[in-house]
């Protein structure tokens, strides 16, 4: 019981701490009402947008910095600090205008200078960043890397609120890219100020500033106020770490959280309780969870026993099972609502007769043996284990092996497992990020293709969408690509989660957005809430 009191104690004064800090924010008696309460399962890695490589520290990010462009509620992209931007005839150069009026926090004014320091930051070796891929496509992002270039050649500042952008050759997806945490914009002065412990002291141009950061307790955030654009409803922004689902729940009832992800397991009562069924929320995600098949193995490297995977494993029913109403079953790679996903192709069918019939055809009259790594996840293994008995129905004799992340991650980037249990998140809302990391050749392994898949039509098919600035063309394109490689059986593919969220009463205009570090919190409010 003691152990319960001091933990109350603790969360009360968070929340105090929270009014107190938000009752000087322009908003008198009565602010600590407008501060949103939210939570994260971790501490943020970091709040240097050079170094961000996690939802968590990407959301936080995009509170307090800005880019030139950001993610709208959906696919779409929005003007942030550059108002406006055209591009070339040959789709190759970006020419982007910035608004005038914009600060940091520290007071100066953003500058297309700034951009520029920030993009070869995040390329050159002092950063240490593990992002500069986002730029690997501007010209001569290559020679500034490697030390043969002191700028990058395809950045140019034009004038203090023009930025021009060179590409190596043209990439359809790249404004894309510039919305990505790497790409948000910091002051020089301040980053040489703070040195390492920048990531402890972010100044940003976006619409939140860092009040105070309790490393794995709470951060709490302020509103700007001379953010350029129209000025969050709200004052404040508390961020707990709260690693349990458990606590999560538990301070969500108690009405300490103004959201939170409705645990799969508790998925059932809240969805049935009238109570909260006007505040849930679905939204699907970008991500795909499938057993990767080592495509050049034997005899894996045979499309007939790949199919005959497919064939084998009762997917629906897996879901409906262990994972209901959370999951849309997958016939591609591309998740829907991305260019490229084709809502009119089959998944493959539940068909134990016709996976052996595949496996004779192959060699395999007598079934084969394989083994499926997976991580340490108890709710992996449940499902992993009802796909070894749909596999055993078929002849196909699976063994589990369960292994630390570091240890399956080495194993699966050098080929040792016949197969492995993996998910993959969209880093920018496009279809080709679910073709070109994973089904291209030159990110073989450990670059994302960690089937190990080799086509090269593909190849040449993926290159030609990538260059593509016509949608309708592009989609054909993603279309075909997503179709090609489903029918060849790259994975054992298995499904899209949703996440499901629910609110209080009292939380206004909140929308789920479809990319981590889209929403901005500027329209969310907080109204009646005692």
């Amino acid at each position: 019981m003691k152990e319960n009191r001091v933990f109350g104690l603790r969360i009360a004064l968070i929340i105090c701490l929270g009014t107190a800090l938000m009752a000087g924010c322009g908003g008198g008696t009565g602010t600590g009402n407008k501060v949103y309460r939210t939570y994260l399962s971790a501490d943020p890695t970091t709040l240097d947008p050079a170094l961000s490589n996690d939802a968590g520290s990407g959301e936080v990010c995009a509170l307090i910095y800005d880019g030139l462009v950001r993610f709208g509620v959906g696919t779409e992209i929005l003007p942030d600090v550059a108002e406006s931007w055209q591009i070339s005839p040959d789709s190759r150069t970006y020419t982007f205008h910035l608004r005038s009026g914009v600060r940091f926090t520290n007071g100066r004014e953003v500058t297309a200078g700034d951009f520029k320091y920030s993009f070869e930051r995040v390329m050159g070796p002092r950063a240490k960043s593990s992002r500069g891929w986002v730029f690997q496509d501007i010209l001569g992002a290559g020679d500034f890397m490697d030390g043969r270039a002191r700028e990058i050649a395809g950045i140019q500042v034009l004038d203090d609120r023009t930025l021009e952008i060179t590409l190596q050759k043209s990439f359809a997806p790249f404004l894309g890219f510039l919305a990505m945490p790497a790409a948000l914009v910091v002051p020089r002065e301040e980053v040489e100020r703070w040195g390492d412990d920048f990531c402890q002291h972010p100044v940003g141009c976006g619409p939140w500033i860092l009040e105070e950061w309790v490393h794995d307790d709470h951060l709490m955030l302020k509103r700007n106020e001379d953010y350029f654009g129209a000025k969050p409803k709200l004052f404040g922004v508390l961020y707990r770490i709260i690693p349990e689902t458990m606590t999560v729940t538990a301070e969500f009832e108690a009405g300490n959280l103004d959201w939170m992800n409705i645990p799969t397991a508790e998925f059932d009562r809240w969805a049935d309780d009238p109570r909260w069924k006007p505040y849930i929320y679905s939204q699907l995600k970008l991500q795909d969870t499938y057993i990767g098949i080592n495509n050049q193995k034997p005899p894996f490297d045979d499309i007939r026993v790949r199919r005959a995977l497919n064939h084998a494993v009762d997917v629906a029913t897996i879901m409906e099972t262990i994972l209901p109403g959370r999951r849309i079953q997958a016939h591609g790679a591309i998740p829907p609502g991305l260019l490229g996903y084709d809502a009119g192709r089959q998944p493959y069918s539940y068909d134990p007769a016709r996976a052996r019939e595949l496996l004779t055809q192959a060699g395999y009259p007598q079934g084969l043996k394989m083994e499926i790594w997976k991580t340490q996840s108890p709710t992996v293994t449940r499902i992993l284990e009802a796909v070894q008995a749909y596999l055993a129905d078929a002849g196909i004799r699976a063994e589990i092996i369960a292994r630390d992340w570091g240890v399956l991650k080495q194993a699966i980037n050098t080929g040792q497992p016949d197969a492995y249990y993996l998910n993959w998140y969209a880093d920018y809302p496009d279809g080709e990020n679910f073709l070109f990391p994973l089904f291209h050749s030159a990110n073989w392994g450990g670059g994302g293709n960690r089937a190990r898949y080799k086509n090269q039509q593909v190849d040449v098919l993926i290159e030609q969408a990538r260059s593509t600035l016509d949608e309708g063309e592009r989609e054909t394109l993603y279309r075909q690509i997503d179709g090609m490689v489903f029918d060849q059986a790259a994975w054992l593919y298995l499904w899209h989660p949703k996440v499901f969220v629910v609110h209080q009463p009292w939380l206004k205009n909140y929308r789920q957005h479809l990319m981590f570090n889209a929403d901005k919190l500027l329209q969310v409010d907080i109204q009646g809430r005692g």
